[in-house]
């Protein structure tokens, strides 16, 4: 998003959920998106039994629109209905919203500088057990060649993966990259002597008093 100027899905997605105040209603408009855009509603009606289960922190209309959204739609139209729904509910186009919502890159080369650690997180932030091995190396080495770039470390860097999901692949390229540490979405403590250093666990912002 820095360099191309383009909101990532993932922060596009979770200021419409914000602004949404309905969010029944937000699932009837991502129900009218669909069809206008060649989703059946036999496919529909599937994708909502299949994916409308509630987790820790989302309802079934939250959870659903997320995965619909980030995952499951094929990507070409999930594209174009998060920018129709973001304009809808935000009332301006991603590309305006995008220089108020993210740091520069000179923002970002001056808190390397000033001492602060910037690991990695892709580039595109897809769900990397969803995708094939080749574009998982593409989005780690396009984002290794970000983080050279405003001065963070490209060796024994730290590795926070998007939405927690990897696989056996993610570890094996993350291995040949020099990459020391990779954090899940898995939640509990960690044991730097016994764990997996890959695969460690973490806490979430919201399993803390607010």
């Amino acid at each position: 998003p820095i360099i191309n100027k383009e909101i990532l899905d993932v922060h596009a997605i979770h200021f419409i959920l914000a602004s949404a105040n309905d969010k029944k209603g937000l699932v009837k408009d991502l129900h009218t998106e669909c069809l206008a855009n060649g989703i059946t509603q036999k496919k529909f009606t599937s994708l909502w039994t299949e994916l409308a289960k509630p987790n820790r922190f989302d309802s079934p209309e939250v959870i659903f629109v997320k995965r619909m959204l980030q995952r499951n739609l094929p990507e070409n139209i999930r594209n174009l209905i998060t920018k129709n729904l973001f304009e809808k509910y935000l009332g301006k186009t991603e590309s305006e919203f995008c220089n108020e919502l993210y740091m520069s890159k000179k923002d970002i080369e001056t808190m390397v500088c000033e001492g602060m650690y910037i690991g990695s997180h892709t580039y595109n932030h897809y769900f990397l057990n969803s995708v094939d091995k080749l574009t998982q190396e593409n989005e780690i080495d396009k984002s290794i060649d970000f983080l050279g770039s405003v001065g963070a470390p490209i060796e024994n860097w730290i590795m926070c993966y998007p939405y927690g999901a990897y696989n056996a692949d993610t570890l094996s390229i993350l291995k040949k990259r020099n990459c020391s540490v990779g954090l899940t979405t898995k939640v509990g403590d960690v044991s730097l002597y016994s764990d997996n250093l890959l695969e460690l666990n973490r806490f979430d912002t919201n399993d803390f008093p607010q």
